[in-house]
């Protein structure tokens, strides 16, 4: 058994979406970057060969739409093994927030069954099979802050410098499903959404910073979380949204002033019970990176 094995949030720096498919997916250009906001997940291999996991009874969530069980049942379907595990999650990336902790909770559990199962997969195979279940999983296994295109599985490694984040989600929860459908409504509304495309020298030289264009449509949406982001930037705190929302994260050098811009947002806001702020920082690779070749 293994106890408490982490998986990690991410931050998207910018997020342009630059085309979509014939298939429904769209085309994207981003830049990954893990921060150490964990999940915590604890694996027990089944004797009798069961996959399940706890399932928390206050979420809407069934036990077979979880996506760790879903990695489990892929990977034992693809390599045919007969073993089984039960899986616990101790949850603290809040959902519905852009920072990926589905889609880490997947990429975890990928990575560690190969390892528990002894099914020795390499890490691009990994990545394979968890493309299957979510554009952000390969991310998550490839470990590494990352420049990348398609549908976010086309993955670039980027050298990115340690920073600290203060993460902020407000009262809202928004699907990346919703976000989408908003994204559409808006772009028949005007005609100049979609960005060119970008490379990533033009990132690795400070060019181009690039921006979040589901951003807007938040605020949009929620007039009354536009103020308080309004009161925000106007008090010097440049803050951005991440992947399909709805967390804002600011960039900081050193965690004084983060700690001090954690402060003066909590003296904007009013409903400090249900909005979530964390301070953490950059990380350089995932914390299981080396359980793959």
């Amino acid at each position: 058994m293994l106890y408490d094995i982490p998986a990690p949030a991410k931050i998207n720096l910018f997020l342009h979406i630059i085309g979509r498919r014939n298939d429904g997916y769209h085309e994207l250009q981003t830049v990954f970057k893990l921060v150490n906001l964990n999940d915590y997940i604890s694996f027990d291999v089944s004797l009798n060969g069961s996959i399940t996991r706890d399932i928390n009874k206050n979420t809407n969530i069934s036990m077979m739409d979880d996506l760790t069980v879903k990695a489990a049942y892929l990977l034992r379907q693809i390599t045919g093994t007969k073993k089984g595990v039960y899986i616990n999650i101790k949850k603290h990336i809040p959902m519905q927030s852009g920072l990926g902790g589905g889609s880490s909770d997947a990429a975890t559990t990928l990575i560690v069954l190969n390892k528990l199962w002894a099914l020795n997969l390499s890490r691009i195979e990994l990545m394979k099979i968890g493309l299957k279940l979510g554009a952000d999983i390969p991310f998550f296994i490839f470990g590494q802050s990352a420049f990348a295109g398609g549908i976010g599985e086309i993955l670039n490694h980027i050298n990115l410098p340690k920073k600290i984040y203060l993460l902020f989600k407000p009262s809202i929860d928004i699907s990346t499903k919703k976000i989408f459908e908003i994204y559409h409504f808006y772009n028949k509304i005007y005609t100049n959404k979609i960005d060119k495309k970008i490379f990533i020298y033009n990132y690795q030289t400070n060019n181009f910073v690039g921006k979040n264009d589901f951003e807007n449509l938040i605020l949009i949406k929620y007039p009354n979380f536009l103020k308080i982001y309004d009161k925000i930037v106007n008090i010097g705190i440049n803050i951005r949204m991440t992947g399909s929302g709805s967390c804002f994260f600011s960039e900081f050098d050193n965690i004084s002033d983060a700690i001090l811009a954690k402060t003066k947002i909590e003296d904007i806001i009013n409903d400090k019970e249900h909005n979530f702020m964390y301070i953490c920082s950059s990380l350089d690779k995932h914390p299981l990176f080396n359980w793959m070749n």
